[in-house]
């Protein structure tokens, strides 16, 4: 019951922070929020923190839309929503080199790696895109990175974001 709480309580200062707050978390708070929620069980504060912070006053920051990109992939099967958001970064990634380390832009490059080849897959397969929600369970994409001994890459990559703005 005490988890169950302490999970609500951080949910509404997430939501509170992200509605009234002028400054956009920093990566390290997203990741550190979002990673409560996730290895938390709390899929719907999950949805819920990605949905305000994307929405809000970040939607242009590096970290959320990274976040939102994670969440349209494994939640709502919205793979090409997905690959577009992660294109953006990647297309700021090479406008603006020198703000993203290397280790950024190779887990960049893994993550969109997953996505086209997933997008190959459907396409072999004959399975429309907008099908692709008969394949997704977010519980087990969450089970699976609970059990795993290492953070994977989808928050690594938020948690390497650098904050700043994309234009």
């Amino acid at each position: 019951m005490k988890k169950n709480r302490t999970n609500i309580v951080l949910m509404f200062f997430a939501c509170i922070g992200i509605t009234f707050a002028q400054n956009v978390p920093t990566s390290e708070e997203i990741f550190n929020t979002a990673t409560n929620f996730w290895y938390g069980n709390d899929l719907v504060g999950f949805t819920t923190y990605t949905t305000n912070l994307y929405s809000g006053a970040a939607t242009n920051y590096v970290a959320p839309i990274l976040l939102s990109a994670f969440h349209d992939y494994a939640f709502l099967a919205e793979i090409i929503s997905a690959s577009n958001k992660y294109a953006r970064v990647q297309a700021k990634t090479k406008t603006s080199p020198d703000q993203f380390t290397k280790f950024f832009m190779g887990i960049l490059e893994m993550s969109l790696t997953f996505i086209d080849n997933d997008i190959r897959m459907y396409k072999k397969e004959n399975i429309p895109l907008t099908d692709a929600i008969l394949y997704i369970n977010p519980q087990e994409t969450r089970d699976f990175d609970a059990n795993s001994k290492y953070v994977l890459p989808h928050f690594i990559i938020i948690k390497n974001a650098p904050n700043i703005e994309i234009d």
